[in-house]
């Protein structure tokens, strides 16, 4: 039986960073990224890391309570896409016994649940986790290692339709650069975009502190395209690049553009600034709460590459995790299977 070994490692680990050079990564599993998510969220950034002789799986996490009021010490992914990471040779086996001993580590450390956000590309650990893999909704992928032809043709008549008249416009696309110049810009945008869609508490707390904490953390991996009209910019896209991936992040547009609908000009020329960079993916995302909404019908006007997202929802300690959904349930005046029933992981963190 392969041996293996737990430890919790702390953003300036060396072994995090080592993880990270041995294998395909995105910005969400950068130590400097989850430091940055745990003091957006106030919690305590960590990783999971579970090693073995030829191996490791690494789980960038941010852990949650006792001391947050809750009375419950959880743990939850980063926001986006960060999961679950294997670095060096391993066997399915060797992936299951190894997610094994994260839970039973956990465990042992006091952990009631742990919710994870798998990655739609990076999906070479969803084997590992079984039953408590939990199919959340899908995600809009654009393959940029196609030809220009079939990017425009791999989109919908009426998205092409606005392109064109885009370009008829004279609005122009471009690179925002350097970055650190156009944060201010960013965040007022962003934060106008948010108002406008009436977008909950948790999404202004992207704001420009965040946007300066996150340049100067990850600047190497990040790029703020815009879209100009007459001069003024009416639409930015703030996106990560790592071994090929695109994520588009963060974004929005001024509401005196919206009959302009820039967004869409600017995720097509994205897509082709991307390509010639070359890029082997664009990551639209999906819908708010992996819905099939009206943001994912928009994100899948672009493609037809549809890819499951997936989370982990796993409970540690069970008599400990049913109790708190009771008393959950008592406080929000609805049944334990109304609450059970309503999706949200962990239940006894259910919002109001």
């Amino acid at each position: 039986m392969t041996r293996m070994e737990f430890l919790e490692l702390e953003p300036s680990d060396a072994r995090w960073s080592e993880v990270l050079a041995s294998t395909p990564h995105d910005i969400y599993h950068h130590p400097a990224y989850v430091a940055l998510e745990a003091k957006r969220t106030g919690s305590r950034p960590m990783a999971g890391y579970v090693r073995w002789d030829s191996g490791a799986l690494l789980v960038p996490l941010l852990a949650r309570g006792p001391e947050d009021g809750s009375g419950v010490l959880d743990a939850v992914s980063p926001y986006g896409y960060a999961g679950a990471l294997f670095a060096g040779e391993s066997d399915g086996a060797t992936r299951r016994a190894a997610v094994q001993e994260l839970w039973q580590a956990l465990r042992q450390l006091g952990y009631c649940s742990v919710f994870l956000r798998l990655h739609p590309i990076l999906d070479g650990a969803n084997d590992a986790f079984e039953s408590t893999l939990h199919h959340t909704g899908d995600t809009v992928v654009v393959d940029l290692q196609q030809d220009e032809v079939a990017l425009w043709m791999g989109m919908e008549k009426n998205t092409r339709s606005v392109v064109r008249r885009s370009h008829r416009l004279g609005l122009v696309v471009e690179r925002l650069e350097p970055l650190g110049e156009h944060l201010e810009e960013l965040a007022s945008i962003y934060t106008e975009t948010m108002e406008r869609v009436g977008a909950a508490p948790a999404y202004f707390t992207f704001d420009l502190a965040y946007f300066r904490e996150l340049h100067a953390g990850l600047d190497r991996l990040l790029s703020l395209v815009g879209v100009k009209a007459e001069g003024d910019t009416v639409c930015v896209s703030l996106n990560s690049t790592s071994h090929g991936i695109v994520q588009s992040m963060l974004g929005g547009s001024r509401t005196a553009a919206r009959p302009l609908q820039p967004t869409v000009l600017e995720t097509y020329e994205s897509m082709l600034l991307y390509r010639e960079a070359g890029a082997r993916y664009l990551h639209l995302g999906g819908g708010v709460g992996g819905q099939r909404d009206s943001l994912f019908r928009f994100k899948r006007s672009f493609s037809n590459d549809i890819r499951p997202y997936y989370s982990v929802r796993a409970v540690l300690d069970e008599p400990r995790y049913s109790q708190l959904v009771s008393e959950r349930a008592r406080s929000l005046g609805v049944s334990v299977a109304q609450l059970l029933g309503s999706g949200f992981f962990p239940a006894y963190r259910a919002p109001l």
